[in-house]
């Protein structure tokens, strides 16, 4: 095992949504709902570099998942995190894109970390816990992430 290039440094939750979807007709036969009944967005921002060495980045991973269709599944979820990231290698290979690797590796890293908080809150509802599928974010490579300009300097916390 060895260490990533990339550090999460901190995060912290922006906003969190969970809500049961009234209108749901399903039944409680399975131990999780279908996901393939929900629709999945996410929205990832990336700041320009924090620092003066181009080495540290925030980032936001903001989830949406509703229903298809109305009753069709039992949640409407709204859930966002911001993390902060560390490049810890000097990655001069020709071609790399520093906020592009930081969008793809650090999105995977946080979007675990919303997996679990939203299985935890949904295991106390009444339609069971949900799984979020597994995912990549490899295709953001050919995507344009959104860029934030004007973004707040990391906080200490001690």
């Amino acid at each position: 095992m060895q260490q990533s290039p990339l550090n999460l440094d901190h995060y912290h939750f922006l906003s969190v949504s969970v809500n049961h979807d009234e209108n749901y007709k399903g039944s409680k036969s399975d131990l999780y709902p279908d996901i393939s009944k929900a629709e999945l967005n996410a929205t990832i921002s990336v700041t320009n570099p924090l620092d003066e060495d181009k080495k540290e980045f925030g980032l936001r991973l903001q989830l949406s998942l509703k229903p298809k269709k109305e009753g069709g599944y039992p949640y409407i979820i709204n859930i966002s995190i911001e993390g902060f990231f560390t490049v810890l290698k000097d990655l001069k290979q020709e071609g790399f894109d520093r906020e592009n690797f930081v969008a793809i590796n650090g999105s995977a890293v946080l979007f675990g970390v919303l997996r679990e908080m939203i299985m935890m809150l949904t295991s106390r509802f009444p339609a069971g816990p949900v799984m979020l599928p597994t995912v990549n974010f490899l295709d953001l490579k050919n995507k344009m992430v959104q860029k934030v300009f004007s973004y707040r300097k990391q906080i200490n916390y001690q």
